[in-house]
């Protein structure tokens, strides 16, 4: 009886491997730079514009964050250096494949003290 069970389990086991797998084969994936992100509605924040220690330390208190209107994920990543003045920042995605992501952006305004929303423009097909 031991036995059954045991390959009841472990078919069940690969019965669940092989949907997760082919799920994931459904999804795209994909990294668009800040600085090619087309934007329809709000202004990007200069972040290299000011680069005072202070307005840094209260930028990284607010992180940026993003919100998909509909199925997947999504995650922005914001590199701020204060000596180089370079932004390397990227929103990263997945959502089912073949379909539109529409979604906001938040950011830390340049001076740190508040968000700003971004809307992306919507139509990235992926």
């Amino acid at each position: 009886m031991g036995k059954p069970l045991i390959r009841g389990v472990v078919s069940l086991a690969f019965m669940f491997a092989f949907a997760a797998a082919a799920r994931a084969a459904e999804d795209a994936f994909f990294d668009v730079p800040f600085d090619k992100l087309p934007v329809i509605e709000g202004t990007m924040p200069g972040f290299a514009q000011n680069q005072d220690a202070e307005v840094l330390r209260k930028r990284a208190l607010l992180p940026p964050y993003v919100v998909l209107d509909g199925a997947g994920e999504a995650y922005a990543n914001l590199e701020e250096t204060s000596g180089a003045n370079t932004l390397k920042s990227s929103l990263f995605v997945r959502a089912p494949a073949g379909q539109e992501v529409k979604g906001r952006l938040y950011l830390p305004n340049d001076d740190g003290s508040t968000m700003v929303v971004l809307k992306p423009i919507h139509n990235f097909l992926i």
